[in-house]
């Protein structure tokens, strides 16, 4: 039950935003804006849940090996969405370490 409910138009925004909480920096925000301006299912508006724990889904093995912190967003229609906003730990980005963003499209087509 927490999230964001954001609008159609301003998604890819509204998300990028959403990396830059998370202290994700300007050109892996860059990226995903990128990734996602065009790509997106259009919807009115969408839900977007935030996901931090997801190594049970999608493991990382990496040489060297580093801190990782993953973002995964969590977005479907957000036809009548009602969402308190989560709240937001940033990554600690001190260090060498690594990052990912991703999102999982649930009951959007593409």
């Amino acid at each position: 039950r927490e999230g964001w409910c954001v609008a159609g138009e301003t998604a890819a925004q509204d998300m990028a935003a959403i990396l830059e909480d998370y202290n994700f920096n300007a050109g892996e925000v860059d990226d995903f804006v990128e990734a996602w301006r065009l790509d997106l299912p259009w919807a009115e508006s969408y839900a977007v849940r935030p996901m931090t724990e997801v190594d049970h889904m999608a493991q990382v093995h990496m040489s060297p090996n580093l801190p990782l912190e993953r973002l995964w967003l969590l977005v479907e229609d957000g036809a009548g969405c009602s969402l308190n906003e989560p709240p937001v730990v940033p990554f600690d980005r001190s260090g060498a370490h690594a990052v990912e963003w991703g999102v999982i499209l649930l009951g959007l087509g593409r």
